[in-house]
C-alpha cells in the first residue's frame, strides 16, 4: 500500500511543479507585478514594471503612481515630481502626499512641504513615515509645540531612536528641559552598545538638558565617552555645576575655540532670576527693573491692576450688533461677547504690553482654545478699540471675541514679552515672579554664572553681548524687532520692526560694522526723547570726516547739516497698530512721490525711496 501511494504521489508532485511553472510562464498584469515589487521594497524591479503598465496609457493614473513612488524611493527627486504632477492633486493618496512633501523639503520649499505633509497626516493620522519629516520640518521653521505633538505622537507608534530624539529636540525647542531629558534618555537606551556619530549627538544633547536642569552628575557620566569641543565645553559646565575647579578649567582649556566662535550661545544652567543680578549689577538692574522692557507681561491672577475693568458693555467699534465686556469675577478676569441673541465668555490667560502704548489680552474660550481677543486697551485716554489686524466684520461670534491661536503662537506671542516663554509661565521656576523681559533674555541662564562668580573663576560663564560681532548683537535684537516675512520695508505701516529696516538702510550697510541697535539705544533703559542726543549720533559719522571703520567720509546734509535729522530722514509715521506710531529706522533721503501729493493746502504721508 505505501509503494501504491508513492507511485500515486508522484504524478500529483509533477502537476504542481507544471501548474506553477504555468503561472510563471502566463502573462501577467504588469502593474500587478510592479506593486508586488513595490510593497517588499524593491524599487527597481518595481519601476521596470510601472514603465510597462504605463506604455498602453501614459496616463494611467495608477501605472504614473507606482512610477512616481518608485522614482521618490530611488532619490529621483526631479521625474518623481514631475509624475506627481501629472497625476495631479485630486487623486493623490497620503503615501504620495507624504513622497512629494518629502521631495519639496529636500528643495528647500519647506511651506508647501509642510502643506502636503499636513494633508499626508490629517488623511492618514498614524503613518510614521509622514509624522517623521512633518515633526523635523515643524522644528526647523519654529513650530516647536506642534512638533512635540507629532513627536509624540510617533513616539506612540513607531518608539524609535530618532522619534525619541526628535521628542527630545522638539521639548528642548519649547523650553522643556525635562521631557526633553527623558527623550534623550529614551533614545539612548534604545542605543545601547552604538557608538555611531549620531549617538554621540543624543548624549550631547542629554547633557545640555541635564546641564539646564542643573543635574551635573548625570551630564558628566553621559559625557565620558564623548570627546570634541562641544563636549569639552559642557564637560566644563559640568564640573562648574559639581563644584571640581580643576576639571572646570581642564576642560574650558580644550573648549576655548567653541566658545569664542559662539558668544552668545546661552549657557546650559538653570535660570536664576533678574533679582540674582542686583548684588554685582545693581544699577544696571535697577535701571532695567524700571524700563517698559521689564513690565511687558502679566499672567492670570496678576490682570487686575494691568486691564481695564468696566461693567458696562463695550459696543465693538466696527459691528455694532455686538458689545464686549470686561469684568472681573472670584479673582479673575472674565471677557465676553455677546450678539444680542447668543453670549461667548472666555478667561483672561494673559496680558502683553507695557501699557506705554497698549496692552492686549490672550483669552481662553469655552472649549479651552486660545484666542487674541478682539479687542486691545490703548494708552493716552483712547480706551478699548479693535486690535490690529481683526477684521471690521466677524464672521460668526467666537471670531467677534478674537482670533485663534495655536499653541506655537501663543509662544510667540508670549516669548517677546518675556524672558523664556515656557520658564516664564512654570510655576517652578523664578521667572514667574518676573513681569516682563529680564536679563536672562539676553545673558541667558546664570546659574553657572553665580557659580563662577563665587569660585573667582576667570571664566564668568554668561552671555556677554559686548563681545559679540554686530551681527550677532543684531540678532540679539532682532529675535523681538524684526519684521515677519512678506512685511513691505518700505511702507510705513511696518514701522514698529525696526530690524530689518535698519539693516536696509545705508547708514547700516556702509558703517563697516560699527553701527547696531546700541549705537543709538541702551539695552538696559527706555529710548530717550532727546532728539538733540540722536542728532550728535548722527554728526558723529555725517561730519565729513573719514570713518576709522571704512576710511570712507559719510556724506554731509547738503539741506540742515546740524539740526533736524530726524524729521527728515527718520521721522516718526502711523504704524499698522491703531493709535501708535513709531519711528521709521529705515534711514533714507525721502524724495517725494507726485501720486502720494495731495491737492494744495493738504497734507503728505512721509513716503520716499532708499538712497
Amino acid at each position: 500500500m505505501s509503494r501504491i501511494a508513492g507511485f500515486i504521489a508522484i504524478p500529483g508532485v509533477v502537476l504542481l511543479v507544471l501548474g506553477a511553472l504555468a503561472w510563471l510562464l502566463l502573462p501577467r498584469d504588469p502593474l500587478e507585478l510592479g506593486t508586488a515589487a513595490y510593497s517588499r521594497g524593491d524599487w527597481s524591479a518595481a519601476e521596470l514594471y510601472a514603465r510597462q503598465a504605463i506604455l498602453d496609457d501614459l496616463d494611467d493614473p495608477e501605472g504614473l503612481r507606482l512610477l512616481a513612488r518608485t522614482n521618490a524611493r530611488l532619490g529621483r527627486d526631479a521625474a518623481a515630481g514631475d509624475l506627481f504632477r501629472r497625476l495631479g492633486p485630486g487623486l493623490a493618496q497620503p503615501e504620495d502626499l507624504t513622497l512629494m512633501g518629502s521631495i519639496l523639503l529636500r528643495r528647500g520649499e519647506r511651506g508647501q512641504g509642510m502643506i502636503l505633509l499636513e494633508r499626508a497626516r490629517d488623511a492618514e493620522p498614524g503613518r510614521a513615515e509622514t509624522l517623521r519629516p512633518l515633526a523635523e520640518v515643524y522644528i526647523d521653521t519654529d513650530f516647536p509645540a506642534a512638533a512635540v505633538e507629532v513627536a509624540e505622537q510617533l513616539v506612540s507608534i513607531s518608539p524609535s531612536i530618532d522619534a525619541h530624539r526628535l521628542l527630545g529636540r522638539s521639548s528642548r525647542a519649547v523650553g522643556d528641559h525635562r521631557r526633553a531629558a527623558r527623550a534623550f534618555e529614551r533614545a539612548l537606551a534604545l542605543a545601547a552598545g552604538d557608538a555611531s556619530r549620531e549617538t554621540k549627538a543624543i548624549q550631547r544633547d542629554l547633557a545640555r538638558s541635564l546641564l539646564h536642569l542643573g543635574e551635573s552628575t548625570g551630564a558628566s557620566r553621559v559625557l565620558e565617552p564623548v570627546t570634541g569641543d562641544e563636549a569639552a565645553w559642557l564637560a566644563s559646565r559640568a564640573a562648574l555645576q559639581s563644584g571640581d575647579v580643576a576639571a572646570h578649567r581642564r576642560f574650558s582649556r580644550a573648549a576655548e575655540a567653541y566658545r569664542s566662535q559662539r558668544p552668545l550661545e546661552p549657557e546650559p544652567a538653570p535660570f536664576v532670576g533678574s533679582a540674582s543680578c542686583l548684588p554685582c549689577h545693581e544699577a544696571v538692574a535697577r535701571a532695567h527693573a524700571s524700563s517698559r522692557h521689564f513690565h511687558t507681561f502679566r499672567r492670570e491672577g496678576e490682570l487686575s491692576d494691568a486691564v481695564a475693568i468696566t461693567s458696562d458693555p463695550i459696543r465693538d467699534p466696527r459691528d455694532p450688533r455686538i458689545h464686549h465686556r470686561i469684568e472681573a469675577r472670584e479673582g479673575r478676569i472674565r471677557a465676553s461677547v455677546d450678539s444680542g441673541a447668543a453670549t461667548i465668555h472666555a478667561l483672561a490667560v494673559y496680558a502683553l504690553g507695557s501699557g506705554h502704548r497698549g496692552r492686549s489680552l490672550i483669552v481662553r474660550d469655552s472649549e479651552n482654545r486660545s484666542r487674541e481677543y478682539r479687542l486691545t486697551h490703548y494708552a493716552r485716554g483712547v480706551g478699548w478699540d479693535l486690535t490690529m489686524h481683526h477684521p471690521a466684520q466677524p464672521a460668526t461670534l467666537a471670531d467677534a471675541l478674537g482670533q485663534p491661536l495655536l499653541a506655537d503662537n501663543v509662544r510667540a506671542c508670549v516669548g517677546c514679552h518675556v524672558t523664556d516663554s515656557f520658564a516664564s509661565t512654570d510655576v517652578d521656576s523664578p521667572l514667574v515672579r518676573e513681569s516682563g523681559v529680564g536679563c536672562e533674555r539676553c545673558h541667558g541662564p546664570g546659574g553657572n554664572h553665580l557659580r563662577a562668580v563665587a569660585k573667582g573663576l576667570e571664566d564668568l560663564a554668561i552671555v556677554r553681548p559686548n563681545l559679540a560681532d554686530t551681527a550677532d548683537r543684531v540678532g540679539l535684537c532682532a529675535q523681538c524687532h524684526k519684521a515677519p516675512r512678506g512685511v513691505d520695508l518700505l511702507g510705513d505701516d511696518a514701522a514698529r520692526f525696526a530690524w530689518p529696516k535698519l539693516g536696509s538702510s545705508r547708514c547700516f550697510t556702509e558703517s563697516g560694522g560699527a553701527m547696531d541697535c546700541v549705537t543709538c539705544h541702551s539695552p538696559h533703559r527706555d529710548a530717550v526723547v532727546d532728539k538733540a542726543r540722536y542728532e550728535r549720533i548722527c554728526l558723529d559719522c555725517h561730519s565729513g570726516r573719514p570713518l576709522a571703520s571704512t576710511g570712507k567720509r559719510p556724506a554731509v546734509c547738503t539741506v540742515d547739516p546740524e539740526t533736524k535729522c530726524l524729521e527728515c530722514h527718520m521721522p516718526r509715521v502711523q504704524d499698522a497698530i491703531p493709535h501708535t506710531s513709531f519711528t521709521d529706522h529705515l534711514i533714507r533721503i525721502r524724495r517725494p512721490d507726485p501720486l502720494e501729493l495731495e491737492p494744495r493746502g493738504g497734507t503728505r504721508r512721509p513716503v520716499g525711496s532708499i538712497d
